[in-house]
C-alpha cells in the first residue's frame, strides 16, 4: 500500500499521508513519495496542491522508530533529515500553490511541512507544536528557520524552547493559520480556497508568489547550521534517553502530561 496517495481534481491535486497507524509519521519511503509527487506535479498542469494526513493526525513528525534503530546502530539520521528539509525548501520555492488542511496533530516534522505551505487550513482542535525538546532532538527540517517569521517572535520562542503542544485556536493571532474550520471540514475548506486560488491568471500568479519569495530570502546556510546543530546534539545529547520514553510510551523526564500526543 502506497504511503502516498495522489489525487487530481483538474488543476489541483490531494496528497494525502496515508500511514495512519503511526500518525502518518515520515519515514525514507514517504519522503521519498513526496519527492516524487513535486516533480511529477511541475511537470503535470497542476496549480494548487492540497496537503493532508489520513487517520486521526496530520503528521506527528519523523518516525522515531527508525530514529531508534538508527541510534542502536550507530548511524546518523542526518542524511534523511536532509531529504525533509530539501523537500520543504522546494514545497515553498515551488510555483505550485500549497495549501496544509490539518486536523489532529501537526507536531515537529508535520509542523515543518505545514510552515513550508503557501496556505494554512486548521479543523477545530488540530494540536500544534515543534515538540522536538520533548524527546531531547533538535530540528531537522526548517522549523529553527520559518518558526519565527510564520509566527512571530514570541509565539516561536515559546514553542522551540518549551516543546509545548498547544490547540491550533491559541495560534489564531499569529495570522499563520488562515482559517479554523469545524472538525472534519479542513479538505472542504481546502477545496474551496483552492477553487478561488485557480481563479487567478496562472502567470501573474506565479510571479507575485517569486516576489514574496525574494522579498523574504532564506540563506541556504540556515538550513546546513540546523542539521549541523541536529547532528551535534545527536553525538552529545540525552537523545537515546528521549527515544527511550517515547518507545516505552512514557512520558519524558519532567512531561506529566499523559494526554499528549507521543511526537
Amino acid at each position: 500500500m502506497s504511503t502516498l496517495i495522489v489525487e487530481s481534481d483538474g488543476c489541483t491535486q490531494v496528497w494525502t499521508l496515508n500511514r495512519p497507524l503511526v500518525r502518518n509519521a515520515l519515514d525514507e519511503a514517504l519522503v521519498d513519495q513526496l519527492g516524487e509527487a513535486l516533480d511529477a506535479a511541475r511537470t503535470a498542469d497542476i496549480r494548487v496542491v492540497i496537503l493532508r494526513g489520513t487517520g486521526p493526525s496530520f503528521c506527528a513528525g519523523a518516525d522515531l522508530r527508525q530514529f531508534s534503530d538508527m541510534k542502536a546502530d550507530g548511524r546518523s539520521p542526518v542524511p534523511f533529515l536532509r531529504k525533509i528539509s530539501q523537500l520543504t525548501v522546494e514545497i515553498e520555492h515551488s510555483d505550485l500553490i500549497f495549501i496544509a488542511a490539518l486536523h489532529g496533530h501537526a507536531v515537529a516534522g508535520g509542523l515543518e511541512l505545514a510552515l513550508a505551505c503557501d496556505v494554512v487550513v486548521a479543523e477545530a482542535g488540530t494540536v500544534i507544536g515543534d515538540g522536538h525538546l520533548r524527546r531531547a532532538l533538535l530540528p531537522g527540517g526548517g522549523a529553527s528557520v520559518r518558526l519565527r517569521a510564520k509566527l512571530g517572535a514570541a509565539i516561536a520562542s515559546w514553542l522551540a524552547l518549551s516543546g509545548e503542544l498547544v490547540p491550533v485556536e491559541q495560534l489564531d493571532r499569529s495570522g499563520w493559520v488562515h482559517r479554523v474550520v469545524p472538525s472534519g471540514g479542513a479538505l472542504a475548506a481546502a477545496r474551496g480556497l483552492a477553487r478561488v486560488l485557480v481563479a487567478s491568471d496562472r502567470a501573474a500568479q506565479v510571479a507575485y508568489k517569486q516576489l514574496l519569495r525574494a522579498n523574504w530570502p532564506i540563506p541556504t546556510a540556515s538550513f546546513d547550521r540546523e542539521l549541523a546543530f541536529f547532528e551535534h546534539n545527536w553525538l552529545t545529547g540525552e537523545v537515546e534517553s528521549g527515544l527511550a520514553a517515547f518507545l516505552s510510551a512514557s512520558p519524558p523526564p519532567g512531561d506529566h502530561d499523559s494526554a499528549e500526543a507521543r511526537s
